[in-house]
């Protein structure tokens, strides 16, 4: 039996040229077709399909990509992958994030678009190089992220209790003269425990610490 296919894309003559590429196949066959997201979400729910071929731009410029989320949402084990002209990291790594299994931008040959919906349904997606770097950049960066995130918290559990209510008030935006007045001490009192934070971070100004924060969304433990 052929591999049934659903393709979604808002331009007709898209949708019409990508099917004719793809019946084209003898071991592919088109089972549904859509034209926005929201009609996607419905023939997903109506027609079984081995995997389903979803645009981004539609009747919004992430409409693919919150219908994927919702298909994938309501059918965990439903294989979709993007069919889109936008290249862009953070159009990909968002698509991506859905769970779809692959990304085709617009404009391959069609025998490179056959082989990329040969390789979902075997099981093997190949991924643009492109598309690759991109997600190995993204990973990189979240283990980066992950690691700071580490030296942070440990940084953080050796804070007093009046180092910690200081950099609550540094990142509501007080100076070290309000901090004294507030905290009712000499100013001195604060730059030394100031200081002391500092140390405890490794960083040469206050400012780096709340940036780091901020960047971390670590707010909540001050």
């Amino acid at each position: 039996m052929p591999y049934r296919i659903i393709i979604v894309d808002d331009l007709i003559p898209i949708l019409e040229d990508l099917e004719y590429t793809i019946q084209e196949e003898p071991s592919f066959s088109i089972v549904g077709k859509a034209t926005s997201g929201k009609e996607a979400i419905e023939l997903a729910k109506e027609i079984p399909f081995d995997l389903l071929l979803m645009d981004i731009e539609m009747e919004d410029a992430t409409a693919g990509i919150k219908a994927t989320r919702e298909i994938i949402h309501e059918n965990p084990s439903a294989i979709i992958a993007f069919f889109s002209a936008h290249d862009t990291s953070e159009t990909v790594l968002s698509a991506m994030a859905t769970g779809a299994v692959d990304y085709i931008v617009k404009g391959v040959p069609n025998e490179e678009l056959i082989r990329h919906i040969k390789g979902i349904l075997n099981q093997q997606p190949e991924l643009d190089n492109k598309i690759q770097q991109m997600l190995l950049t993204e990973f990189k960066r979240l283990r980066h992220a992950e690691s700071q995130l580490v030296s942070v918290m440990n940084k953080i559990k050796r804070l007093t209790t009046a180092e910690t209510e200081i950099i609550q008030l540094l990142l509501a935006g007080e100076s070290q003269k309000q901090i004294a007045e507030i905290r009712h001490v000499e100013l001195v009192t604060i730059k030394t425990q100031i200081t002391s934070i500092l140390r405890k971070f490794d960083v040469k100004k206050s400012k780096q610490i709340i940036k780091l924060i901020k960047e971390l969304e670590l707010q909540n433990l001050f």
